[in-house]
């Protein structure tokens, strides 16, 4: 594990961020209008979970005590999602008392020498919205949209947003009816994929307008494909991660959030091997999983800035296009290798959130450079424009 303070290689540049990140319905307590409190207490079809989350760890309440124990661990980031059913508990109906207590979090986070970095969705959702079609809703990306719009003077506050976490895991389970899978991610449905693309895009023009850089952070699942499973590999990656981080290529920055590795072979994805270690949830644990994520992001969002507040307020706006072309469908292995092969691998990225790690790899590599990174083949960089033609899959229309 590396720590602050202790080097293991190259120095990292200062304005690397050491930080620790957050859910707000897993540490806040009392959500009671969220689809997962919901869930919880049978008022929401899904499967039971196994440890309702109740009173939490009551952050809510003593967030001014955790951010102060991550400062005096030596971190300098704290990354926290706002709950959005807090802010909108029924569909008519703002909270500026909630929107306030993220503000006072953000000014807490400052006093402590925290650079404060938020996230607008963590997993959960308010139960209305769930109700009336999550995801799958003809209103969905404009429900967000509205949600989001009214955090603006929360935006305006923080150099750095997150807009989704992890959005292929918030597909995944859309797909698989809220159950987690012993391996890998379920693919999504092709709209769920759809509605969550178009709801970032249009939070990242919502958040630069306010001032702020945008991203969102993926869950990384850092796949070691067998040589006669390539292809195959490929093929699941695509629905299940790469296209939200190729989603990503006119983003600020792109985050990676790493847990394990998986194995796939020609029979699909396979099980550790039974001398691995485990971690408690019984995956294997594998640290170096963080350099193939990292990795795999440079690759299918190359060219992406380093954060930078300056860099940020002038970024060019994208806006979608209609919702039958940005349909994610899957490139054939071939042209997937080839912009894999030609797009860029990556240094540690300039800025950082760890535990939830926000990345902008690529930023300040000139073409034909090669990364130091150990383990894996060092890639010729292309220009980030050469490489964004051939890694570009959603169709976008620049403004």
């Amino acid at each position: 594990m590396i720590t602050p303070g202790i080097s293991s290689g190259p120095a990292l540049p200062s304005s690397f961020l050491w930080g620790a990140s957050s859910g707000a319905y897993q540490i806040e307590g009392g959500n009671v209008s969220s689809d997962w409190w919901w869930r919880e207490h049978g008022r929401l079809p899904g499967p039971p979970v196994e440890a309702p989350s109740g009173d939490a760890a009551d952050s809510y309440h003593r967030y001014a005590e955790d951010m102060r124990l991550l400062a005096e661990a030596g971190l300098t980031a704290y990354r926290f999602s706002v709950e959005w059913a807090r802010v909108q508990p029924e569909r008519n109906f703002l909270s500026r008392a909630a929107i306030d207590h993220y503000r006072r979090m953000v000014d807490t986070a400052r006093e402590l020498g925290l650079e404060p970095v938020i996230t607008l969705h963590h997993i959960t959702h308010p139960a209305w919205f769930t109700r009336d079609g999550g995801w799958q809703a003809p209103d969905a990306v404009d429900l967000f949209g509205r949600y989001v719009e009214a955090l603006s003077p929360l935006l305006a506050e923080v150099q750095m947003v997150c807009t989704i976490n992890e959005p292929n895991m918030v597909a995944g389970l859309v797909a698989s009816d809220g159950r987690f899978q012993p391996l890998g991610l379920p693919t999504p449905k092709p709209e769920v994929s759809e509605s969550l693309l178009a709801a970032h895009w249009r939070a990242c023009e919502l958040v630069r307008a306010a001032g702020s850089a945008a991203g969102w952070s993926i869950a990384a699942q850092a796949l070691h494909p067998d040589p006669d499973a390539e292809d195959a590999a490929l093929a699941y990656a695509w629905p299940t991660e790469n296209v939200f981080l190729n989603a990503a290529s006119d983003d600020d920055w792109v985050g990676v959030q790493s847990y394990t590795r998986l194995r796939y072979t020609a029979g699909g994805l396979a099980p550790p091997d039974e001398a691995a270690e485990r971690t408690m949830v019984g995956w294997e644990y594998y640290p170096a999983a963080v350099g193939t994520a990292i990795r795999n992001a440079a690759r299918c969002a190359p060219g992406i800035p380093s954060m930078s507040p300056r860099t940020a307020s002038r970024r060019p706006m994208t806006r979608v296009a209609s919702p039958t072309s940005m349909r994610p469908s899957t490139p054939s292995p071939a042209a997937q290798r080839t912009a894999l092969r030609c797009a860029a691998t990556s240094t540690f990225a300039r800025s950082m959130v760890m535990s939830g790690a926000a990345t902008s790899p690529g930023s300040d590599l000139s073409p034909g450079a090669q990364t130091p990174l150990s383990g894996d083949r060092s890639l010729p960089l292309l220009g980030s424009a050469a490489a964004r033609q051939l890694t570009k899959k959603i169709q976008i229309v620049e403004a």
